[in-house]
């Protein structure tokens, strides 16, 4: 997470002193268009690129605040994410893990989607989903287990043989759910309540098993490899990508500051703005 004090932070600061406190119909139109080809751009980088997704998540922010109809509309948008791969979904994990972070979309909302997906069990890719991503929000305390009630009682049921899971699905999955939930116990994020009579889980058989070999070791460390991951992400971002963002913000503010009544300025930002990927 960009912290207060940085440049980026800064910046999208001024931002706010410039908007104006209320739109009007045709602006806020205009806002939620812009907004939105913020977030496609989200799904256009990859994980290789952390400061940049931090930085649009910054901007959706600034935009949230004085276009609350944003926040609304996210938790839709959010829907139609393409998740047919592997790649995607973990780049949609992320997304959601900052969204929710930054208060964008509401954490009930998000519960009912993922577990409605999740059918009781019988989409195991979202039931691996639901579990990476709860897991991921919790030892990061970005959430906790009281927010998302519906997902913690599908995954309980899930490693009890109580869902509508397959006996592979259930036989794979229970090891890491019940180490997720033990994880959330020794964070103190949650006081689980205590199971009678839970049989020691056996160890799945990989071969035949819904998760990667890579998934079922990542499921087992905790929030450090998270934490060294970031931190290696941090090293790797594209360079000059601060600055980047900086001088286009920069420039927006005195395009939005001195010439608003200039069409053709705007429309040369504008130009430069899609150089960049920006609203595409």
């Amino acid at each position: 997470m960009l912290p207060a004090e940085h440049d980026i932070k800064q910046l999208l600061a001024a931002v706010q002193q410039v908007t104006p406190r209320t739109l009007t119909s045709g602006e806020k139109k205009s806002v939620l268009a812009f907004a939105q080809g913020i977030f496609r751009r989200l799904y256009e980088l990859d994980l290789s690129e952390p400061l940049r997704l931090e930085a649009l998540v910054a901007v959706l922010e600034k935009v949230n605040e004085c276009c609350p109809q944003l926040g609304q509309d996210l938790g839709k948008w959010t829907t139609f994410a393409p998740t047919d791969t592997e790649v995607q979904r973990k780049l949609h994990r992320t997304v959601l893990l900052l969204l929710v972070r930054s208060n964008l979309v509401s954490a009930q909302e998000l519960d009912g989607f993922l577990s409605a997906s999740a059918d009781n069990g019988r989409n195991p890719v979202w039931v691996e989903f639901s579990l990476l991503f709860v897991r991921t929000a919790f030892l990061e305390r970005i959430a906790t287990p009281s927010d998302f009630p519906k997902l913690m009682d599908l995954l309980t049921n899930v490693a009890d043989g109580r869902s509508q899971a397959s006996a592979q699905v259930t036989q794979t999955l229970r090891k890491p759910i019940l180490r997720m939930l033990e994880e959330v116990r020794g964070t103190g994020a949650v006081e689980p309540p205590r199971r009678v009579g839970v049989v020691p889980p056996t160890t799945p058989d990989d071969a035949g098993s819904i998760l990667s070999s890579t998934s079922l070791s990542k499921l087992g460390s905790g929030a450090q490899k998270a934490a060294e991951a970031h931190e290696a992400f941090a090293r790797r971002d594209h360079p000059g990508s601060s600055q980047q963002v900086a001088q286009l913000i920069d420039t927006w503010i005195r395009v939005h500051s001195e010439a608003v009544s200039n069409e053709n300025t705007l429309a040369q930002y504008l130009q430069v703005l899609q150089q960049f990927g920006v609203g595409k």
